[in-house]
Formats: C-alpha cells, sequence, structure tokens
C-alpha cells in the first residue's frame, strides 16, 4: 500500500505543472515561469503591454494599452492581432469570448471570436477606470474599479452590484470558494472579500502590487512591481518567494494543467510498480 501510494503521489508530481506568464514593463517583454520558479523569454517588443489571460483551448490574448490591439498567441506561440481596440487595459475570457476593459474610455466591450465587437459594460454599470477582471465558474465578472475604489460584480446580464471597498484596486482574482482578492498598490497590501461582504487585510508589507493570478493548486501569486518579483501565498496569507528578476512586473496569467484522473493515476502507478518489480528481479539475479 505505501509503495502504491509513493507513486501515486510522484506520477501526480509529474503530471503537474502549472505555466504562469508574466508581463514585465520595464523591459517590454513576456515571460514563461514554470512550477519550480524558472523564466524563460516568451516574447520581446511587448510595447505598453497590459494584462493578459489563457482561453480553454490554450490560446494566450494580452492587451497593448499604449499601441490599442490584443496580441493573441496560440498553443504554439504563433502571434496574430486578434482585435483593435482603444487603450485596452486587461483581459478576461468565458464561454470562448473575450472581454477587454478599456481603462480611459470607462467601458468593458466584449469580443466574439469572429470579431463582433458590443459593449458589455460602461459607466451606466458604474466603471470608474476598470484596470482588472477576473470570471468566476459562475460567469459572473469582477472588476477593479480603481478611481471608484471598489470591487463590481457583473453578472452575464449585466446587472452590476459593488461587492466590496478597496483603495485603488489594481487586479482582482477569485478563488474556488468566492473569496475575491484585490491588489491594492496605494497602500502595498492585498484585500479579501468573503461571499458575504466581509473585507480583510490578506497580505500587506509588499511593494506595489499588481498582478494576481491563482494556479490549480489555489495558491495565489502577486507580481510586485516595485521589487521585480513574483510572490506565491498559501490559503492563510503565508508568503513565498516564487521567481525574481524581473523589471516592473505587471500582470500575470496562468495556464493551468488539470489534475490527473483517478484512471490514469492508478494506470501509471501500476507500470511504475511494475518497473519497479522488473528492476529488482535484475538486481537478484545479478548478486
Amino acid at each position: 500500500m505505501k509503495q502504491i501510494l509513493g507513486c501515486l503521489f510522484l506520477l501526480t508530481g509529474l503530471c503537474r505543472g502549472d505555466i504562469l506568464y508574466v508581463s514585465n514593463i520595464g523591459d517590454n517583454t513576456l515571460y514563461k515561469v514554470n512550477e519550480a520558479g524558472a523564466a524563460t523569454l516568451f516574447a520581446s517588443n511587448q510595447f505598453a503591454v497590459g494584462g493578459g489571460v489563457l482561453d480553454s483551448s490554450g490560446n494566450l490574448y494580452w492587451a497593448h494599452f499604449g499601441e490599442g490591439y490584443i496580441e493573441k498567441f496560440s498553443p504554439s506561440g504563433v502571434s496574430s492581432v486578434f482585435a483593435n481596440l482603444t487603450m485596452p487595459t486587461t483581459i478576461a475570457c468565458y464561454g470562448g469570448d473575450v472581454y477587454v476593459a478599456q481603462f480611459y474610455s470607462d467601458t468593458i466591450t466584449k469580443i466574439t471570436q469572429t470579431g463582433v465587437k458590443t459593449i458589455f459594460a460602461n459607466t451606466n454599470s458604474g466603471l470608474n477606470r476598470p484596470s482588472g477582471l477576473e470570471f468566476d465558474a459562475a460567469g459572473n465578472l469582477y472588476v477593479a474599479n480603481q478611481f471608484a475604489s471598489n470591487i463590481l460584480k457583473i453578472t452575464l446580464s449585466g446587472v452590476a452590484t459593488v461587492v466590496g471597498n478597496v483603495q485603488g484596486p489594481e487586479d482582482v482574482a477569485v478563488d474556488s470558494s468566492g473569496n475575491i482578492f484585490a491588489s491594492d498598490f496605494i497602500n502595498n497590501r492585498i484585500q479579501k472579500i468573503t461571499p458575504g461582504g466581509t473585507v480583510s487585510t490578506f497580505a500587506s508589507g509588499l511593494n506595489t502590487p499588481y498582478g494576481l493570478a491563482f494556479d490549480s493548486a489555489g495558491f495565489l501569486y502577486e507580481a510586485d512591481a516595485g521589487s521585480g518579483r513574483i510572490f506565491k501565498f498559501d490559503t492563510l496569507g503565508n508568503r513565498s518567494l516564487f521567481a525574481s528578476g524581473f523589471r516592473l512586473p505587471r500582470d500575470l496569467a496562468f495556464q493551468v494543467v488539470p489534475e490527473p484522473s483517478a484512471t490514469m493515476l492508478f494506470l501509471g502507478s501500476g507500470i511504475l510498480l511494475h518497473m519497479r518489480r522488473r528492476s529488482s528481479r535484475w538486481r537478484m539475479r545479478r548478486w
């Protein structure tokens, strides 16, 4: 039994491996960071790059707010222009559609995969310099409403409500339990808002926190722009260094690798045990 459990844990470790993408506005680059925190250059000449997101097909979208377009990278890394928009700031995906916050026009534009654009939300929804977007599993869009110092929740039908007040929120992320996390770069902290609306400080003592993102295991990652580092937080807010050496890291996007299935785990454990038994018999014959 111990051997089986050991193989299960080993196989789980081998099958996992979320990839984090980081926009580096200090040198106009995108970096790809593996689960061990090792960073490699993914794309250069990314001028005035804002927020990004991956869709369910593995396409990576990134906003170029200074140049006014959305860049799309295919799973194989091929780049193309997905859409042109005025000052796109950050992006979220849901149901195959791409939602783009336009900071200075106080709008969120919905773009279908065929390129059809519609206004999803604007000042009538309470937008005031939207700077971060995140969908929950139910299709509710959360907006870091920077100049209004609040977090908006907007349903797919367009109904908007304020779920909590955070001073100058830069980005927003939602965990699997419905808790909302917002980066407060003015006070160098991350605020947590429960589903019931209680606001508390999740982490403090940061250095200009910007982008936030969750990995598939439920750990929260923060782009600490002032220190050039990426920090990782557990559910209690305990902080550890994940990666460093960046120049003004701004936004984060995860390519999530799902948990291996039970069938895959047991099949793999059987293969590993068979290999181990064969190895043991070979050692005995040799001895």
